[in-house]
Order: C-alpha cells, then sequence, then structure tokens
C-alpha cells in the first residue's frame, strides 16, 4: 500500500510471475474461484452488467465491496480498485472489523483506491462485507469501478488475500457502473444556465 521505487519492466514481469506462482502453489486442491465483486444498488449481490441505474439525477454513488473466499482461511487482504477520471473519488469507511485497516489509499497512484488491512486474528472466511466507496458523478454518461486482480497489471498492484505463510489471488472479479439518466447536476449546472441569460 506503499508507493514503490522504479522498478525496470523486465524486473517487474519476473517478479510479478514469480509472485503469482507462489500464491497459486498454495492454493489447497479443490477449492473454488474466490469471487470479489463490487455492489453499486445497495443490496450485497453483483450488479447486473449492465450497471445500475440510477432514479435520481444524483452526482454522489457509493460502492460496496465484498468478498467470498469459501473455506480459505485469511487474516490480511489487499484490494485495489480502478476508476475513470468521470468519477471522483469522495471517501471510503471500513466495514470488516476485528483487525488492523490501512487509510483508504487514494494518492498512490491516480485513478486506483487501494483497501488493505491485517492482523485479523484467528482468520475469516465465507462471505465479508470490506469497505463502502463513495464518489462524485462528474458526467451523466455510464461510469464505473473496476478490480485489479491480474499480478502482471501495469499498474504493479493487484488484489489478493493472505495468511503469515501466503497469498492467495482472485481469479475473478466483478466490478459495476451507474448511468444517470438526463442532464447530471453538479455545482456547474446552476452557473451554466446564468451564463446562457447573457449570451
Amino acid at each position: 500500500m506503499t508507493a514503490r521505487g522504479p522498478v525496470a519492466a523486465t524486473g517487474r514481469r519476473t517478479a510479478a510471475a514469480a509472485l503469482a506462482a507462489l500464491a497459486l502453489s498454495l492454493v489447497p486442491t479443490g477449492l473454488a474461484a474466490l469471487p470479489l465483486w463490487a455492489d453499486g444498488n445497495g443490496d450485497g449481490l453483483p450488479d447486473p452488467t449492465d450497471g445500475v441505474s440510477l432514479s435520481e439525477r444524483s452526482a454522489l454513488v457509493t460502492v460496496d465491496v465484498w468478498i467470498d473466499s469459501q473455506s480459505f482461511v485469511w487474516t490480511n487482504f489487499q484490494v485495489w480498485l480502478e476508476h475513470p477520471t468521470a468519477l471522483g473519488y469522495e471517501n471510503g469507511v471500513y466495514i470488516v472489523s476485528g483487525g488492523n485497516a490501512f487509510p483508504v489509499d487514494d494518492f498512490t497512484r491516480s485513478k486506483l483506491i487501494g483497501l488493505g488491512g491485517f492482523g485479523y486474528l484467528g482468520g475469516r472466511h465465507g462471505v465479508t462485507h470490506l469497505a463502502r466507496l463513495a464518489f462524485h458523478k462528474i458526467r451523466a454518461e455510464r461510469e464505473g469501478v473496476s478490480f485489479l486482480i491480474d499480478p502482471s497489471d501495469s499498474n504493479d498492484t493487484f488484489s489478493t488475500l493472505g495468511t503469515p505463510t501466503g497469498y492467495f489471488l482472485f481469479d475473478r472479479a466483478i466490478g459495476t457502473s451507474w448511468s444517470t439518466p438526463g442532464r447530471l447536476e453538479t455545482d456547474e449546472t446552476p452557473w451554466r444556465r446564468i451564463k446562457g441569460l447573457y449570451e
């Protein structure tokens, strides 16, 4: 969750591949994929592929981050989300308890939000509500968030669950998006109306 110095592209790919191989070697036999999903309508479930349609022209949207580790018991986590410039990060709060959470990272890399925590003694497994994030929607077009789960991602970071002895990679993740009917009511709208009176 901290910024790292420059790494040669070859070294980065080699390190990512080695980490991925190590993580995959620690996967218990027969364990199903670990899902990671974003909930944009508050029902706790993955959203439809066509996103969430907002009934009001609101500029503020929230997203809940959920995981289902099934039988894999974890004591630490790191989850990274990517958002377009049309979604500005406002704030975030952790829902998961029982451990030590890092500050929500909106500063290490532009357009990325990092969540992380450690020290969940005794371990956790199954479905867990990790966090709730709020974004300011700048445009009315459909915009959304997605997860970074590929160890070879060009952003040089990815999402994992961990134990004191190893890590587990997510092999699938479901993001979400929002569509807003009509023109978005933002702080700029009243000024545009006033400006139009004098044109």
